[in-house]
């Protein structure tokens, strides 16, 4: 994956798809594909932007293989990242119980990290929580945040099938989107979003996207 990843981050796209032209994007099967694209990339102290149905923030030491659960916390580990916004669907913030179910689970997945951890703030439109003195923010796509500089952008397809967390969890994505490509996109553009490299992850093989639904990616 190194090897395709340098190969991949010296071939800019010029594709738009927040308010200007993005010089580096990467559609990919598996997410942990976005980290090796970061790292040929020389990236260093960014923002991430995850819009992902999952959070991928599971620890893993440096003589640990990266997989598609863990390359964010290596990412933060090794300086890549400093802050991260988790953008979530929709529908599970809107159900109460959801939200106390995923702000636990993610208590439980920050407690492998290293050292201590602040209490999760909670507001109406955002959790936040704190390890390796990286904040992580988690937040609907309806209060998508305004940022004042380029971003990591990592995209996964599985995002736009799976509206509640963790709920759903192994059961089948729904029959239909539960948030459509256009409707992201134009989210991205009205926020003014600015971004550096985008990653774009099918997640096919793995079974969170279903093959028919591969073509949103």
């Amino acid at each position: 994956p190194a090897m395709t990843a340098t190969a991949s981050a010296m071939n800019p796209s010029g594709y738009r798809v927040g308010v200007d032209p993005v010089p580096r994007i990467h559609t990919i099967e598996d997410n942990d594909e976005a980290y090796h694209i970061w790292r040929a990339a020389q990236v260093a102290d960014r923002i991430l932007v995850h819009i992902d149905a999952h959070p991928d923030l599971d620890w893993s030491d440096d003589d640990e293989p990266v997989s598609i659960t863990s390359f964010i916390s290596r990412g933060i580990a090794q300086g890549l990242v400093r802050e991260v916004y988790w953008i979530i669907p929709d529908p599970t913030w809107q159900d109460a119980r959801c939200r106390k179910v995923l702000i636990r689970y993610m208590q439980e997945v920050l407690g492998h990290y290293p050292g201590r951890h602040p209490a999760p703030q909670v507001n109406e439109s955002e959790v936040t929580l704190q390890a390796l003195k990286t904040r992580i923010r988690i937040r609907p796509l309806r209060t998508f945040p305004r940022l004042d500089e380029p971003v990591l952008l990592d995209l996964d397809t599985d995002f736009l099938l799976i509206p509640r967390l963790p709920d759903e969890e192994g059961r089948p994505p729904s029959t239909l989107p539960w948030c459509w490509p256009d409707a992201l996109i134009t989210c991205l553009k009205t926020h003014q979003l600015r971004a550096e490299i985008i990653t774009v992850a099918y997640s096919v093989e793995g079974g969170l996207t279903p093959l028919r639904w591969k073509y949103l990616g």
